[in-house]
């Protein structure tokens, strides 16, 4: 590589006339020197613990000239060596000494360069025998060493032939011991390791050339020695082949500091083909923004992280759930964002946990009283089930705790014939909200039960993570059990009592879309002013009811007629009115029925629940014309419903309509029409007061309905104008 101009040329052959004519005139000694080879001495140092204490390579030796009255015999300088870099590392403690370089080089700029082939940004730096360091976070040396440009800092701003540079100018360099390295910085989309060369050059003459292959997080440290005032010389220096990176354990927590010195950290653990693992990194001290990064063997980078979900400071990272995909040993690279040149600092604490062994990531199995296994939701796998045998009249707590990720757990129990007997979604005396328990459940019959370990929402659920599920025998006979969580069949009826210390009761059962239902709460004794509450499968209240006529007592409680919106769980809540704050006592008796079904309508194709301000999407077709979905409002609420066409090159003529809960319609529209009277085929009911609290039903159908022709995708929306407002509605 040339790099001077022919002017500098000039001032080189000037310069050595000069000194010829200088060695002529003054007694002055004469040099020799071997041409020796320099062996590959550069090796690859991990950047994960602080620098230990190893073999101090011995100062570089050098010909001493010899005092002499002749002068020299040539007037050509002596050629400069250029070592021959070899494939495999020599470790050595010494320096080799290297061939003389004739004064003519004073003329020269010294030059370090570092050169690789991809994207990736990795970094120089040079620290000087003075001790300064010459790098992109400090570019230049009182000496007058500059450095050049930070290539591929930015990873979307990248070249594939990067280079940078650290150069003195002729005569500045200073005399002493250097120390070069390479450091793998970021990947920038690329995987696997990086070869990189670091060249040492006087003039446009390479003294020095090793080549290495880095992983991210690894550096490469090159040591030379050089004086410009007898002789210029340069060699590798050995490490006696480095340190080699800590091994961590499961269940061990390792701490250490990030700083400018140390800004990254290894550790190294034999993992499993199907452990399930995750790993933490936290901010102890400082303002360390941590980052996260895992490798296998090969170097390649598996999975990294910066800010972690579920953390307790928002900068901390976290790998959580990661299931390995190879029995190997891999690294994990604890650092900070932006690596070197990130500016946080800091102490942390580095966690290693395995979740799951590779053996138990089965989707079930077979339970003992006593027994605890661990078992994971995912998308893929949203529920495991478990057997057990169990006695008529055994009372058990099941109990599912998250151990990891965003997991809202959701239990069932059911019977031999696939009868589900309890359920549970939140158990609110656990460590979490989330966790669930089957509590105190009293089996009816010897045989065969099955736990489902599942989530909320169970296939449309998003949640996943990491469950225990425990099994225990507590008691026996009626008298130690609790109805707290078992599911009521249609047309059963319970009793319970409401006191201060137990001033409500909740009961599930599990209901099919479109199952019109009626729950009665009725006093049995005390002065019980019962109060009636149902919640859907995210205990959203869906229906309530203070006092119902035509009841045996004016203060029961009555919710009549209620079609249930979707598939899945409901709880009824029994209490009185005023609940905690209420002061009526009493035993009640509660029923759960449902009607049966009209078979004249046809149900709805398709459909659910919606929310205020929520928009739902779906397709008219011959065989799907009809949808419905439920929603609760409350007495006063002005809405607005909007049916659009979503495909303008389909013809889809919507027809809107909304129900109250006891099916009676309260408007319909086919066509919205203009301020200019003219009309579209898309439909909205506008500005419309709900008349009572309750539940309503929107139906998205098309002309027609069930004779209609036309079909298409659709847009519903649903928006809440006011809340319970009394004013004027806005113009429609």
């Amino acid at each position: 590589m040339s790099i001077h101009s022919r002017r500098q040329r000039a001032i080189f052959i000037w310069g050595i006339l000069a000194l010829i004519l200088l060695a002529a005139c003054s007694p002055t000694g004469s040099q020799t020197s071997e041409s020796a080879e320099l062996p590959f001495h550069g090796v690859v140092l991990p950047t994960h613990v602080p620098p230990t204490a190893g073999p101090s390579p011995t100062a570089l030796p050098t010909d001493t000239p010899t005092p002499t009255d002749t002068p020299l015999p040539s007037d050509t300088p002596t050629p400069s060596h250029t070592p021959t870099p070899t494939d495999t590392p020599l470790p050595t403690d010494t320096l080799t000494p290297t061939p003389t370089i004739t004064p003519s080089a004073l003329s020269e700029d010294v030059i370090v360069e570092l050169s690789w082939a991809t994207t990736s940004n990795i970094d120089l730096g040079v620290e000087e025998p003075t001790g300064a360091l010459i790098a992109s976070i400090q570019p230049s040396s009182p000496s007058g060493g500059t450095f050049s440009a930070d290539a591929n800092a930015v990873c979307s701003v990248a070249t594939t032939e990067p280079s940078e540079q650290v150069i003195w100018p002729a005569g500045t360099a200073p005399a002493g011991h250097y120390v070069a390295f390479a450091r793998y910085q970021a990947a920038c989309g690329n995987s696997g390791p990086v070869d990189v060369t670091l060249r040492i050059y006087l003039g446009d003459e390479v003294l020095l050339e090793e080549t290495a292959s880095l992983q991210l997080g690894q550096e490469f440290r090159l040591g030379f020695d050089f004086d410009l005032v007898t002789v210029a010389a340069v060699a590798a220096e050995s490490t006696g082949g480095g340190t080699v990176a800590p091994p961590i354990a499961y269940g061990d927590t390792v701490t250490g500091e990030i700083s400018d010195d140390q800004p990254a950290w290894q550790y190294t653990f034999e993992g499993t083909e199907g452990d399930v693992i995750t790993i933490d990194l936290r901010q102890q001290s400082g303002n360390l923004d941590t980052y996260l990064i895992l490798q296998d063997s090969e170097g390649n980078q598996l999975i990294a992280n910066d800010d972690g979900e579920n953390v307790a400071v928002s900068t901390d990272s976290r790998i959580e759930n990661y299931t390995l995909p190879a029995t190997d040993t891999y690294t994990i690279v604890a650092t900070r964002f932006q690596g070197e040149v990130g500016s946080s600092s800091g102490e942390f604490a580095l966690t290693l946990e395995r979740l799951l062994g590779a053996g138990e990531t089965t989707s079930g199995g077979f339970l003992a009283y006593g027994a605890s296994v661990r078992g994971m939701i995912t998308d893929e796998q949203f529920a495991a089930e478990y057997t057990f045998l169990g006695n008529a009249n055994d009372v058990v707590t099941i109990t599912m705790q998250r151990r990891s990720g965003n997991l809202d757990a959701y239990l069932l129990l059911m019977n031999g014939r696939g009868e589900i007997l309890a359920l549970n979604d939140d158990a609110l005396d656990s460590e979490a909200p989330t966790d669930a328990r089957i509590n105190r459940f009293l089996l009816p019959a010897t045989g065969t039960y099955t736990i489902v370990a599942t989530r909320s929402g169970q296939e449309r659920g998003v949640t996943s993570g990491v469950f225990a599920l425990t099994l225990e025998l507590v008691g026996s006979g009626p008298e130690e059990a609790s109805d707290e969580n078992r599911v009521l069949r249609y047309g059963e009826s319970i009793t319970g009592i409401i006191t201060d210390e137990n001033f409500e009761v909740r009961y599930t059962f599990v209901g099919e879309q479109g199952d019109t239902v009626t729950i009665s709460l009725i006093r049995q004794s005390g002065d019980l002013d019962a109060y009636l509450e149902l919640l859907d499968a995210s205990g959203n209240l869906i229906a309530s009811n203070d006092d119902a006529p035509d009841m045996p007592v004016d203060t029961d409680s009555r919710i009549t007629n209620f079609r249930l919106p979707v598939f899945g769980p409901y709880t009824i809540v029994a209490t009185r009115f005023q609940g905690v704050a209420g002061n009526s006592t009493g035993e009640f008796e509660l029923s759960l029925d449902r009607a049966v079904p009209d078979e004249s309508r046809p149900p709805a194709a398709e459909g659910g629940m919606i929310g205020y301000d929520q928009q739902v999407t779906g397709t008219i077709t011959n065989e799907h014309y009809e949808f419905e979905y439920v929603f609760f409002g409350t007495a006063g609420d002005v809405i607005t419903i909007d049916l659009r066409r979503q495909n303008e090159n389909e013809d889809l003529d919507t027809l809107l309509l909304l129900l109250d809960a006891d099916g009676n319609q309260l408007a319909i529209n086919d066509d919205i029409r203009t301020p200019d009277g003219s009309a579209l085929t898309d439909s909205r009911i506008a500005n419309l007061r709900l008349p009572q609290t309750g539940q309503y039903t929107i139906v998205a159908t098309r002309f027609q309905g069930e004779n209609g022709s036309s079909s298409g995708a659709f847009v519903l929306s649903l928006t809440l104008v006011s809340i319970g407002s009394t004013d004027s509605l806005p113009e429609s």
